[in-house]
């Protein structure tokens, strides 16, 4: 017998019955149907035998020619099944306060079936599936009921049958109302036992409904008035099936144009685009099309990686708030308190004083702060995503107000001392290195050190997406270390340690430090010891009445600061009543810098 050569095509049914030179029978239709309720991924195969002309031609073939008039062969049928602990991370993830819908390019019915087994779908919901009605090209509504009755294991013509794992699977009943009509949805979402109803749709009516502008009605709340989108009960879509990956892009796109933040969680090369199109896009199983276009990626095919990245994203987001906060409020502070100084008597610190704050003290903690860990589980309320929140703006108001005034406090109490002598230097105030021998200098010092480490604390406590302070042991010996020093130097009196910061410092002890070996590793204008001393007395050594109370003041200024952060910044007036009630939320904020930023470009074009 002569060769024959044949063309072999697999796909979608859909699309390979509508290949086929005759209609496909509603036998295979119907086992289709049942098999993707079942959760079973259908792959259809057709050929079709080339004449002599074409094999002698085939270079020159076209793919529509050659994929037309097909002869229907059969099904293959294999199943995928989720993996085990699917359900319990997209939990998660809805308890975090994200919603989650499915966006498959496999069929309605099975995205149906996998979204009711990992509970995507909210419990005791019905499901409505929209499709693409053949005849009418509208959009048609039809009730996909559960089915308890499991799928025999082969139907007449003899197709091997898949077994569901659940004892219930989507079967399409009836229409639930004209075609394209949404007041019938609604109806329906509230009738049948008063059940509620979730959508879903093809592709095909998802293009329908896209072209229309009818869209945002069926994947948008309508007006529920839920506290959050992942509550939002309303008849909206939640099941994306049959959906090409141009399609997946327009889903991303429809629900970021609604102001949502959008992620994106695929495993395949059919998902790059949606993936780069998200706000965040996560890509599964080390796939290297999905890889190169996903910000994230993992070899893991579970949903953990997806709680692990938000859990880390949002731990991240706040530690970077933190070190922020940090850093403006010690600068906004520090400023202050040289202005205070200056205005006074024309104060100045030491230069290692400077060495101290600025290059050990500051780096050293700004980079504790980062160690923080996310925190076990993801909290319900999303973290505040603008430097101008609420939390931001109130919680560095009140460190620096609070420790302004133990400043003032402690100015108060040294001045009140017996032995206190207020420091007077004539001259020019650029003789900056003359104008730290003085009382009022060493304690500057010693309040301002205070203060970095505890604000560091204090920016640091975990709350609701970071793990509690205590778990950050590197910011905890952090500030242990730097603590140490300051203690030693309030404490200790007259020593060459006393005297290189200028604390608890004498005329003698200062002189010698001239020949001290560190000045070799300093700069001229930093070195420590001199021929000259300009403090009003001999020494500038505290009492011991004076050392315990400012040990007092500080200790408690410590506790009050983080007592009012506990309570006011992460309590319920600045997390939920002043976002809800005064309307002071991300978008405000937001809003509010773009008009800031308005506001300076209309200056510079007056300019």
């Amino acid at each position: 017998a002569a060769k024959e050569t044949f063309v072999f095509v697999k796909g979608s049914f859909e699309a390979v019955a509508a290949r086929c030179k005759e209609a496909v029978s509603g036998n295979w239709v119907r086992g289709v149907d049942a098999h993707s309720s079942a959760g079973c991924y259908v792959i259809a195969i057709a050929c079709r035998r080339l004449t002599s002309r074409e094999v002698d031609g085939m270079e020159e073939l076209v793919r529509d020619t050659t994929e037309s008039a097909l002869d229907f062969l059969g099904l293959i049928i294999f199943r995928n099944e989720p993996k085990c602990d699917s359900a319990e991370h997209i939990a998660s993830i809805r308890r975090g306060g994200i919603d989650t819908v499915m966006i498959t390019g496999d069929s309605a019915l099975t995205g149906i079936a996998i979204a009711r087994t990992v509970a995507l779908l909210p419990p005791g919901h019905r499901v409505v599936l929209g499709s693409l009605d053949k005849t009418s090209r509208q959009v048609t509504w039809q009730a996909v009921v559960a089915d308890s009755a499991p799928a025999p294991d082969s139907d007449a013509e003899g197709m091997t049958r898949c077994r569901s794992t659940d004892s219930s699977r989507p079967r399409i009943d009836s229409l639930s109302g004209p075609p394209g009509c949404d007041d019938d949805l609604d109806q329906d979402a509230t009738s049948h036992s008063g059940g509620r109803v979730s959508l879903a749709v093809t592709g095909e009516a998802f293009e329908v409904l896209l072209a229309s502008g009818a869209l945002s009605q069926h994947m948008m709340c309508r007006g529920c008035d839920a506290a959050a989108f992942v509550h939002c009960m309303c008849p909206r879509i939640r099941v994306f099936g049959r959906m090409t990956p141009q399609q997946k892009i327009q889903v991303v796109r429809h629900f970021a144009s609604a102001s949502l933040t959008v992620g994106m969680c695929g495993d395949g090369g059919n998902d790059s685009g949606a993936l780069r199109a998200a706000h965040a896009g996560l890509s599964l199983g080390g796939s290297a099309e999905a890889s190169v276009a996903a910000p994230f990626s993992t070899n893991a095919h579970s949903l953990a990686a997806l709680v692990l990245l938000l859990r880390e994203g949002r731990a991240s987001l706040c530690t970077s708030f933190a070190a922020y906060r940090f850093l403006v409020v010690r600068g906004i502070v520090w400023t202050q308190a040289k202005n205070i100084m200056l205005i006074m008597s024309g104060l100045y610190l030491a230069p290692m004083v400077y060495l101290y704050i600025d290059l050990v003290a500051t780096s050293l903690l700004v980079w504790a702060i980062t160690q923080a860990q996310p925190a076990h589980t993801l909290a319900q309320r999303r973290p505040e995503g603008s430097l101008l929140g609420p939390q931001n703006v109130l919680s560095a108001t009140l460190s620096a107000i609070l420790y302004l005034i133990v400043l003032l406090i402690l100015l108060a109490v040294l001045f009140a001392m017996p032995w206190f002598q207020a420091f007077s230097l004539p001259g020019p105030i650029y003789k900056w290195q003359a104008r730290s021998d003085s009382y009022e200098s060493a304690l500057f010092f010693i309040w301002c050190a205070w203060f970095a480490i505890d604000l560091a604390l204090v920016v640091s406590k975990g709350h609701t997406h970071r793990q509690p302070l205590r778990q950050n042991s590197s910011l905890l010996i952090a500030a242990f270390a730097l603590a140490l020093p300051i203690l030693l130097l309030l404490l200790m009196d007259e020593t060459d340690f006393n005297c290189a910061f200028k604390v608890n410092c004498d005329r003698g002890t200062y002189m010698r430090l001239k020949s001290s070996w560190i000045n070799n590793l300093l700069f001229q204008y930093e070195q420590i010891g001199g021929d000259e001393w300009f403090a009003p007395v001999l020494s500038t050594k505290y009492s011991s009445e004076f050392k315990v109370a400012v040990l007092v003041i500080l200790a408690m200024a410590t506790c009050l600061h983080h007592l009012l952060y506990s309570s006011v910044i992460f309590g319920a007036v600045v997390q939920e009543w002043i976002p809800k009630r005064l309307g002071w939320n991300d978008k405000r904020a937001e809003r509010l810098v773009a008009w800031v930023f308005a506001a300076i470009r209309t200056v510079k074009g007056w300019g």
